[in-house]
């Protein structure tokens, strides 16, 4: 499974989020893989227009391709638990 942050540099958000999914990677024993995508790279616009990013901070989980799961906003560690947990 792979959990993807759409985030900026500038975003202040972007910063908080990746600070409880840094949290949430810790209370979980698991293979998960974490990426951060730099929505203002030109090389990443494809891929956030893509999936339909239309603000930051958004976050995606991902099994085998497909999207099971989106928020968009700052969210806590053990929320991102929760909703992992349901998987």
């Amino acid at each position: 499974m792979t959990l993807v942050l759409f985030c900026a540099d500038w975003c202040r958000e972007c910063r908080e989020v990746m600070k409880e999914v840094d949290k949430f990677k810790s209370l979980i024993d698991s293979e998960l893989q974490v990426l951060k995508v730099d929505i203002d790279a030109e090389v990443n616009k494809v891929k956030a227009d893509e999936y339909g990013v239309d603000s930051v901070p958004m976050l995606m989980f991902f099994r085998s391709g497909e999207v099971l799961w989106r928020h968009k906003g700052v969210i806590l560690a053990a929320e991102l638990r929760t909703i992992f947990d349901g998987f």
